[in-house]
C-alpha cells in the first residue's frame, strides 16, 4: 500500500491556457522523506472528493526499487 505524504497539497485551477496545478509543500516534512541522494519520489493522485481547502490531488511516495542484476539472472 502506498504511503500518503502529509505536507503537500495540490489544487487544479483553470487558466487561460488550460488546467494548472497549484502545489504547496511543507519543506520540513518533505526533507524527512528524502532518500540517501536527497530525492523524494512522489506520485500525484486525483482525490475522490475535493478536500476541505479545495485540494483536488494528493501525493503518495513512489517506493519502487528496480531489481538488482543478481535478481534478474545476469
Amino acid at each position: 500500500m502506498a504511503q500518503y505524504v502529509n505536507g503537500i497539497t495540490c489544487k487544479a485551477v483553470q487558466g487561460q491556457y488550460g488546467e494548472f496545478y497549484n502545489i504547496s509543500v511543507n519543506i520540513e516534512k518533505l526533507q524527512e522523506l528524502a532518500g540517501e541522494k536527497g530525492y523524494v519520489n512522489l506520485v500525484m493522485n486525483k482525490r475522490k472528493e475535493v478536500g476541505k481547502y479545495g485540494e483536488t490531488h494528493s501525493f503518495t511516495l513512489n517506493e519502487y526499487k528496480p531489481p538488482v542484476k543478481e535478481d534478474l539472472g545476469f
